[in-house]
């Protein structure tokens, strides 16, 4: 049954007066309708917010302090990037010395669990990402204007990356080209995921960990946004703990 209350009411009512009396109904619904997106987009802003929030939370320098050993080609090179990082980490203090074989670096770590092997490993990979077709090489860390991290539609955390213009458009031509076949994506030696060719490259191109565990896997898009927000080290470096101090 109609609800009169609810109902506009018909009787007395010129053929003016009632189409706009239906144009309000219609405004106030499409209105409602409207505001359902933004709400959505706020709420989304605020999770990847508190996300990143958490991340900072957790990775505070307030762990043990340590000593690296570092050899290398490119350490002078590296020392920028490697500081760079560190700030976004959560790595406090940072020094550099030189020594005969190369430089000690010493820095406070932040107080996750493995700190003393995840955060060196982070600090001084290459950090070299690379869409390939087999050996040729569409897409490299030189190609990749920006990275930031963000939620996907389920709420896991994932990494969203936007290329250069020119390069997104002849990658985008070589996988129209090539339907049939896929592109491996890596990080440094790391396979990271096999993506079919008819995936189009999206402004916001997705680059989701594969682990399941939401708390390894917003570890885990930090880092991809960390080292692709920054230049790639040109050599690999091997360090070794040299000491530990409180």
């Amino acid at each position: 049954m109609t609800d009169p209350e609810n109902t506009p009411k018909q009787e007395g009512m010129t053929p003016e007066e009632l189409a706009k009396s239906q144009i309000g109904t219609r405004s106030t619904a499409l209105n409602r309708l409207m505001v359902v997106p933004i709400l959505m987009a706020l709420g989304l802003a605020v999770a990847t917010g508190t996300l990143i929030l958490k991340m900072t939370e957790e990775r505070q320098a307030t762990g043990e302090r340590i000593t690296l050993s570092l050899e290398g080609e490119c350490l002078k090179q590296a020392q920028s990037i490697v500081e760079k990082r560190g700030e976004e980490v959560g790595v406090g203090d940072i020094q550099f010395t030189d020594t005969q074989t190369g430089m000690d670096l010493t820095l406070t770590l932040p107080s996750i669990p493995d700190a003393e092997t995840k955060i060196p490993k982070l600090l001084l990979r290459r950090g070299l990402w690379m869409m390939k077709d087999g050996e040729t090489i569409l897409l490299d860390s030189e190609d990749v204007s920006k990275a930031t991290l963000s939620l996907d539609e389920s709420g896991m955390p994932e990494a969203l990356l936007s290329f250069d213009p020119t390069a997104k458009q002849e990658v985008q031509a070589y996988l129209d080209a090539n339907q049939e076949g896929s592109t491996v994506l890596w990080l440094d030696d790391q396979q990271i995921i096999t993506r079919p060719n008819t995936i189009d490259i999206s402004d916001e191109f997705r680059l989701v960990s594969n682990n399941t565990d939401p708390k390894v896997r917003m570890m885990e898009s930090a880092d991809f946004v960390i080292l692709l927000s920054h230049p790639t080290i040109g050599c690999d470096i091997q360090w070794s703990i040299q000491k530990r101090s409180l």
